[in-house]
């Protein structure tokens, strides 16, 4: 999905008249405070949650469809940042009387925005690991699907066949395919390398078929496809059972 540009134009103009309207209540409120330590890091203590917070809007306006697949996180993360910001407002308030304890006034801020960025950096650690689980994931049903269609492939070429056994060839072909449709997509880096294998040996009994029929008016022998479509049946067999033993 494109990014709304509008939103993105929406969003500066608010980021732009919060950031103005802080700095005329601080210097309104407590200007007579501004050389003094605490002033300026109230400030920019504001600055900064405004500033998280327009760049968070931003990267949800941005990325809508990565957000929906991850919603809790996102909106967790959001939680985070608005609490920030509630608590550099609340903070500020006592900006003039910090000054009698600067340093644990300054501490006090340091100690919240180490906060919230370990709770910031937890949660994108999940969302980034959440949406590597995904991609494996469709990765993973994607080499499936093409498994399915590499047998649908070598299905249309042997219909096409003439020989002994073609019955039997069919037969074992539409088993293969539904045991693949009924295959847990959810793989193992281990199980999906065998998968991408399998695959190729597919593909390989495909431009061997369609050799074959390449040359038409005899019957094809169809013994050495039938025995290779068995072996890679077992193959998946064992895939499978190995897949549920890991599982279990």
């Amino acid at each position: 999905m494109m990014p709304d540009r509008y939103g993105t134009r929406i969003f500066l103009v608010i980021y732009l008249a919060f950031a103005a309207v802080t700095l005329a209540c601080f210097f309104v409120l407590w200007g007579h405070e501004a050389s003094t330590a605490s002033f300026r890091v109230s400030l920019l203590a504001v600055l900064a949650a405004e500033t998280a917070l327009w760049q968070y809007a931003n990267y949800m306006n941005r990325n809508l469809e990565r957000v929906k697949r991850s919603v809790p996180a996102y909106l967790a993360l959001g939680t985070v940042l608005a609490a920030y910001f509630a608590l550099t407002i609340v903070y500020s308030l006592f900006t003039a009387l910090a000054k009698f304890v600067q340093p644990y006034y300054l501490l006090l801020h340091l100690i919240t925005l180490a906060a919230v960025i370990v709770v910031g950096a937890l949660l994108l650690l999940f969302t980034r690991s959440t949406e590597k689980h995904e991609r494996a994931a469709r990765t993973h049903v994607s080499g499936l699907r093409e498994i399915e269609f590499s047998l649908r492939q070598l299905q249309g070429q042997v219909a096409i066949m003439n020989g002994a056994g073609k019955q039997h060839l069919v037969k074992a072909i539409d088993e293969f395919i539904e045991s693949v449709q009924y295959s847990d997509p959810v793989t193992p880096d281990s199980i999906a390398g065998q998968d991408l294998m399998l695959l190729e040996e597919l593909r390989n009994l495909n431009e061997i078929a369609a050799s074959m029929n390449r040359v038409g008016g005899q019957d094809h022998e169809l013994g050495p496809i039938f025995d290779q479509i068995q072996q890679l049946r077992q193959k998946w067999k064992l895939r499978n059972e190995r897949l549920l033993a890991l599982k279990s």
